[in-house]
């Protein structure tokens, strides 16, 4: 769970704002993914400055934490309610709700 929600943070460096695209499509999706965590509520991810007075040599690193007593109960029904939405759009051809 954690290594996907890096890899999520990670795919940022795939997406150009300019073009507004993203470079590789399994790297948004591992974003859509960290987004889906992270939206879940619950403190269960959270993404927070590693130095948060911003001094020293961590002032621009960040830390990520998943709390992994929430993962069956938080982790499990988000990741389970966002691909039944998918099917849902999928299998009816909604790109507008997509």
């Amino acid at each position: 769970w954690l290594n996907m929600v890096r890899a999520g943070v990670l795919g940022l460096q795939y997406y150009s704002p300019e073009a507004k695209k993203w470079g590789q499509a399994h790297m948004q999706a591992r974003f859509v993914i960290l987004q889906v965590l992270l939206e879940a509520g619950e403190d269960f991810v959270q993404i927070v400055p590693s130095n948060p007075d911003g001094t020293g040599d961590a002032a621009d690193d960040t830390c990520v934490i998943l709390d992994r007593s929430k993962i069956q109960s938080v982790g499990v029904k988000a990741i389970g309610d966002f691909l039944n939405r998918l099917q849902v759009y999928k299998a009816t051809a909604n790109s507008v709700a997509a």
